[in-house]
């Protein structure tokens, strides 16, 4: 099923590896809450929470967490939510370093509209 995945992603065989995690990559993509737990920094992450997030563990790797696809047997409606954070993983390959997006958030005050940035 994974294989697939990574495939239609546009990741060919030759491209990625099962690991524990890789010396040398620039996305790991972490399947199920044990995964979850070993390599994220928050003590407690829930992959409810965390799925489908891009972060660096404390050994700097970029990570985007998933659903395992053992759980996608149980759960066969999580399948999108699995291709999705497939995708965003082959992307964020791309790069070493952590893109955060840049946010703008409007609201209106005292009839005007103001702007504030995120970053």
């Amino acid at each position: 099923m994974l294989e697939g995945l990574l495939g239609e992603a546009g990741l060919g065989r030759e491209e990625w590896e099962f690991t524990n995690l890789p010396e040398k990559c620039h996305c790991a993509l972490l399947l199920g809450q044990e995964s979850l737990t070993r390599f994220h920094p928050v003590v407690g992450a829930k992959l409810g929470n965390w799925r489908g997030s891009v972060w660096l563990t404390s050994y700097g790797t970029k990570c985007v967490a998933s659903h395992h696809p053992d759980d996608i047997h149980k759960q066969p409606d999580w399948m999108p939510l699995l291709r999705f954070d497939v995708e965003r993983a082959v992307e964020e390959a791309g790069w070493p370093e952590l893109r955060v997006p840049e946010r703008v958030l409007l609201w209106p005050r005292c009839g005007l509209l103001e702007s504030v940035s995120t970053r």
